[in-house]
């Protein structure tokens, strides 16, 4: 037995039992016990991972049944707890200065403190330092402040005083009972953001009751050595900043630190201008951006995507006017691409930071998690050209004329990698493993049993073996793309809100446009019970036709809520459980098989089957004939000057492919 099964699983008179404890509660409280209606071991197993799933997922429920604190109120509660730390702060250095006390313990400074409490703050509340979060440039003597100054922070936030302090202290500005382990992390988390924000000098307006304290003492700058009795001054020349001059009928410039929040919120402002009555072009980035979009009609995902791009921009150049990009700015901006975390964004603490800020985060990372990949550096250049371009019809003048020529990366030819083809005979014995053929328990799907559990993992590498598709078109398949096309059981691959298509413009909305294709599905699988699983997720009101493998969102949620959830690749999750397959079935796997390998064998497949027409290959494949300029006549032919293959074609084509198993 695994320990899961040893904790959760228990036998009385035979019969199996699922008993678990309810984390938090007094042992003395008895465990939950369902008796599973089995005497089977095998059968006990099986149902085990489902009942753990459940009871968890009945958890998380639980302590969500509260609604959470108002965010007006917990951003309040943050500002009485920042002036509170605020004036304590300035207290301390009184009394250090009048004193000569050290304000800071030994090898301990405002800043070590502030980056422990962000680490707190974004990593979350755990006992032990993020390893990640180590500097391979430290001393062991840094390491050791960094590692003792967390270990103290830890044990005051998790201390029950600290708590009741909190939930008082909120209780007497709102009147409102905090409940739950929602709330009490609600106002732990501002309570940190308050401390972080009071050791960086930030003083947002309150108009609460409590005292303004006096003028904010930076502990960073105070120093032991006395200051000079006549200091001398010295003149520092320094250049008047230019001025922005203002903007006609356009959005307010930001002031102070350029955030990714804050321009936000100036483009989303320069959207709800779009369409009102004016009678001049604003000079603005974000509403010449708005109104590119609005004049192309670019889709609700495009526009987001390319207003992020050009926000970007503002972030790392400080421009937002048009009159004030110089091509040193777009130099610069190419630069940054290839310098800024890849998760830049992927966290919310990432829209209120500096650039500097993000600057100094990469710095600590390695390198292969550094920079934008050449494709996503090209699609950020061209967003800025053709926002230039749409500035330059309107009339606007531009200090120089931009180049983007020596900006964008050179991207390597796209020879297409030579991958090893499976032949029938390795596909027919891969597909004898335990994984299609019955395993042993439920989470033991190497070891041959009786159990089957047909789910993405089954699933899509038999459907790859039979239709040749790509990885991702089928682990991102929605229930709604199987079903009846001229009478033949078929799987539409279409790019959707989660998923694009490989090769297809995402700008692209008409139907000519788009890289649509139809393939019937084989008899083998419909045997096998596809069609039932298809009708079983239907019926389940399942998002995603295999809900097991979707990828894992960015923001840590269960399932894409919304269109504009950024995930990672659609199929990445099967990875682990096909290559242990490949390596017990195929004895380790000399060839260097992969999953890609079966559209190679699917493709090997079709070129040499008697009767298969190459444009009806291309049709199930999604492949387009590239080869130079001698054969442009054949491929205008074969794929632009004709109708798509008709489904008995294609239908009798794949039938040509002989049963894995």
């Amino acid at each position: 037995m695994t320990e899961l099964q040893s904790r959760y699983l228990t036998v009385r008179s035979g019969r199996f039992y699922f008993r678990r404890r309810i984390r938090g509660l007094s042992t003395k409280i008895k465990p939950v016990t369902v008796s599973m209606g089995t005497t089977d071991r095998e059968s006990a197993f099986t149902w085990l991972g489902r009942l753990v799933v459940e009871f968890d997922h009945m958890l998380d429920r639980f302590l969500l049944l509260q609604p959470e604190l108002p965010e007006t109120l917990v951003e309040r509660y943050m500002q009485v707890r920042l002036r509170q730390t605020l004036h304590m702060m300035n207290r301390q250095c009184r009394i250090a200065r009048m004193t000569g006390r050290a304000l800071w313990p030994e090898g301990q400074t405002p800043e070590l403190m502030k980056f422990v409490l962000q680490v707190l703050l974004e990593d979350g509340v755990v006992r032990n330092f993020p390893e990640h979060r180590i500097d391979r440039t430290w001393s062991p003597d840094q390491l050791e402040a960094v590692l003792q100054l967390y270990a103290k922070e830890y044990r005051r936030i998790t201390s029950p005083e600290l708590d009741e302090m909190m939930q008082r202290d909120f209780v007497q500005l709102s009147n409102i009972e905090v409940r739950g382990l929602e709330h009490k992390a609600q106002l732990r988390e501002a309570s940190l953001k308050a401390r972080i924000a009071a050791l960086s000098g930030e003083v947002p307006a309150f108009d609460g009751a409590l005292p303004t304290p006096g003028p904010t003492v930076e502990p960073a700058s105070m120093s032991s050595e006395p200051e000079p009795e006549n200091p001398t001054p010295v003149a520092v020349p320094q250049a008047a900043p230019e001025a922005p001059r203002p903007i006609t009928q356009g959005v307010e410039l930001i002031e102070g630190q350029l955030t990714i929040a804050a321009l936000m919120a100036q483009f989303d402002q320069a959207k709800a201008q779009e369409g009102s009555d004016v009678t001049h072009y604003g000079r603005d980035l974000a509403g010449i951006f708005w109104r590119m979009a609005v004049q192309d009609g670019l889709s609700a995902e495009v526009a987001k995507q390319r207003a992020s791009d050009l926000r970007l921009f503002c972030f790392v150049t400080g421009v937002q006017s048009i009159d004030q990009v110089e091509q040193s700015h777009l130099r610069r901006y190419s630069d940054a691409l290839k310098e800024i975390p890849k998760n830049f964004l992927r966290s919310c603490y990432d829209q209120n930071r500096s650039f500097a800020q993000v600057k100094e985060l990469a710095r600590a990372m390695p390198r292969s998690e550094v920079g934008l990949a050449a494709g996503t550096v090209k699609r950020h250049l061209k967003t800025l050209e053709l926002t230039i371009a749409r500035a330059r019809s309107e009339g606007h003048e531009l200090r120089v004329t931009p180049d983007f020529t020596a900006l964008r990366p050179k991207v390597k030819g796209k020879a297409h990698k030579r991958r090893s083809v499976f032949t029938l005979r390795e596909a027919q014995t891969l597909f004898k493993h335990s994984v299609w053929q019955g395993h042993r328990t439920w989470d033991r799907r190497h070891e041959p049993g009786d159990v089957l559990r047909t789910d993405g993992r089954y699933w899509i590498p038999l459907i790859l073996a039979y239709t040749g598709a790509r990885r991702a078109e089928i682990a991102g398949l929605l229930p709604g793309d199987i079903g009846l096309i001229d009478g033949i059981p078929a799987i539409t691959i279409q790019s959707h809100k989660w998923r694009g298509i490989k090769g297809e413009d995402p700008d692209a909305t008409s139907p000519q446009e788009k890289l649509t294709r139809h393939v019937p599905i084989h008899s083998h699988l419909i045997d096998l019970g596809l069609m039932d699983h298809v009708q079983a997720m239907r019926d389940n009101g399942e998002t995603f036709l295999f809900p097991d493998v979707i990828p894992k969102p960015r923001n840590g949620s269960a399932l894409p809520p919304v269109d504009e959830l950024n995930v990672d690749k659609f199929g990445d999750v099967i990875d682990y459980t096909w290559r242990k397959s490949l390596e017990i079935a195929l004895d380790g796997n000399p060839r260097k098989l992969c999953l890609h390998s079966l559209r190679h064998y699917v493709n090997n497949t079709l070129i040499h089957a008697e009767g298969v027409h190459e444009v009806t290959r291309f049709d199930i494949l999604g492949h387009v004939s590239d080869d130079g300029e001698d054969d442009r006549k054949t491929v205008v032919n074969t794929s632009t000057y004709r109708d798509d293959t008709r489904m008995a074609i294609k239908s009798a084509a794949i039938e040509r492919l002989e049963r894995v198993f």
